[in-house]
């Protein structure tokens, strides 16, 4: 095809963007859909990856916590990038024992486990990350 129609300028323009004519306009069009299918295949499917692994850790997660406040009364979760246990769930009777006794802050709360003899392994670890 010649391009003698167009301005030097445009003729810059084209062969910069490898636009030689109009079939490889056409294929370079074509290049590009074909890339922005495939990103956007690709992107649709590590979305869908990304929510079943959130699902499954979700569901990993309410069982373990299930089973452990069956087992103990209580469980304890980390939520965060260093894992420390800043979450504690604890079952229903735990709960209302800690209500019972007005339990404000995690002092309070490891004064009553001392109290009632309930584990207190959590507290150094908790008192020291927030210390350091």
């Amino acid at each position: 095809m010649d391009m003698d129609y167009l301005t030097l300028e445009h003729k810059k323009f084209l062969v910069e963007h490898y636009v030689y004519d109009a079939w490889q306009f056409t294929n370079n069009a074509a290049k590009g859909v074909a890339t922005a299918r495939f990103c956007c295949e690709a992107i649709k499917k590590l979305i869908i990856q990304s929510n079943e692994e959130y699902t499954q850790w979700q569901n990993d997660m309410f069982t373990k916590l299930f089973e452990d406040s069956k087992i103990n009364g209580t469980a304890q979760i980390g939520i965060g990038y260093d894992n420390i246990y800043n979450g504690h769930i604890v079952n229903e009777s735990t709960h209302d024992i800690i209500t019972r006794n007005s339990i404000n802050d995690e002092n309070e709360l490891y004064e009553l486990c001392e109290k009632l003899g309930w584990n207190t392994d959590w507290y150094s670890t908790y008192i020291n990350y927030f210390n350091n």
